[in-house]
C-alpha cells in the first residue's frame, strides 16, 4: 500500500476516533434538553394557541404564558431577561401545524430528527454545489464531524430553526447552479422564517440574478411569489402580523444578551 494512502487512512482514523470520544462526553456533558427551554417552544407554543384557540400568538396573553413556563412568572416592566417572544414570520406557524396537538417532548424529539436531517443534508449539497467529489468513507467523516461540532450540538440541544434555514440555502444553492431556478427560488421563499439570516443571501442571489436577468429572473419571480403567497396566507391567519412581528422582533433584540455575555455563551458554551 502506498505510504500516502497509509498516512491518510492514519488521519482519517484517528480523526475518526477523536471525534467519536469527544461527541459522547461533550453530549453527557450537556445532554440534549427535552423542556420547553427551547428555541422552538414560543413558536409552537404560539402556533397551538393561534389554530387551536384562534389568539393571536404575538398578543401578551401568549408572550406571558411562554415567560410563566420559562421563568415561573410573566416579566415585570423593565426587568432584564429576555421577553421569549413569538418574534418569527407568522407563516412558520405552518411549519409547525402538524405538531401542535402532540406534547412538546414529543416535538423536541422529532426536531432533533429533523434538524440532524437537515444539517446532513446541508452538508451533502453545499459539498455537491461546489462539485467536491467524495468518497463514501470521506462523506460519512465529514458528516459525522459536521454533526459533532460544537455549534451542531448547541443547535440540536435547543431545536434552532436556523439548521434547517441553512439547510434550505444550500438546497437553493444546489438548485440554482444545476439550472433549476425555480426550485431555488421557492425555497429562497421558504427559508425567509427567519429573515435576519437570509438577509445577505438573498442580497446576493438578487444581484447574482441581475447579472443575467433574462436567463435567471425566474429565480427572483418565484421567490417573490413564494414570500407574497406566504405573507398573505399569515395576513388571513392574523391581520396586521407584519406591525405585530416588527415589535415583537424589536422586543426581543432589546432583551438580548449583551456582547461580552454572547461572547462567553460562544466560547463556553453556556445556555
Amino acid at each position: 500500500m502506498d505510504i500516502m494512502v497509509k498516512r491518510r487512512l492514519l488521519f482519517c482514523t484517528l480523526l475518526l476516533l477523536g471525534t467519536a470520544a469527544w461527541g459522547p462526553a461533550r453530549w453527557a456533558q450537556k445532554p440534549l434538553y427535552f423542556g420547553p427551554h427551547s428555541d422552538i417552544y414560543p413558536r409552537w407554543l404560539g402556533s397551538r394557541e393561534l389554530f387551536l384557540h384562534g389568539i393571536d400568538p404575538y398578543s401578551e396573553r401568549v408572550t406571558q404564558e411562554i415567560q410563566v413556563t420559562y421563568y415561573g412568572h410573566a416579566l415585570a416592566p423593565g426587568e432584564d431577561r429576555d421577553e421569549q417572544r413569538f418574534a418569527y414570520p407568522i407563516y412558520v406557524s405552518f411549519l409547525l401545524l402538524p405538531t401542535i396537538l402532540l406534547p412538546f417532548t414529543a416535538v423536541q424529539v422529532v426536531f432533533v430528527i429533523l434538524l440532524g436531517l437537515a444539517m446532513m443534508a446541508s452538508v451533502i449539497l453545499w459539498l455537491r454545489a461546489i462539485q467536491w467529489e467524495l468518497s463514501k468513507s470521506w462523506l460519512l467523516l465529514i458528516l459525522i464531524l459536521a454533526l459533532c461540532n460544537p455549534a451542531a450540538f448547541r443547535g440540536l440541544k435547543l431545536q434552532q430553526l436556523g439548521l434547517l434555514v441553512a439547510a434550505l440555502l444550500a438546497g437553493a444553492t444546489f438548485s440554482a447552479m444545476n439550472g433549476r431556478l425555480a426550485l431555488a427560488g421557492m425555497l429562497l421563499g421558504f427559508a425567509t422564517i427567519k429573515p435576519q439570516t437570509m438577509a445577505l443571501p438573498l442580497i446576493w442571489f438578487l444581484i447574482w440574478c441581475m447579472g443575467d436577468w433574462s436567463k435567471r429572473k425566474s429565480l427572483a419571480i418565484t421567490f417573490f411569489a413564494t414570500t407574497m403567497s406566504l405573507c398573505l396566507a399569515g395576513e388571513l391567519l392574523v391581520h396586521g402580523w407584519m406591525a405585530l412581528d416588527t415589535r415583537a422582533s424589536k422586543s426581543f433584540l432589546a432583551g438580548a444578551s449583551s456582547p461580552p455575555s454572547a461572547l462567553r455563551s460562544l466560547f463556553c458554551g453556556s445556555v
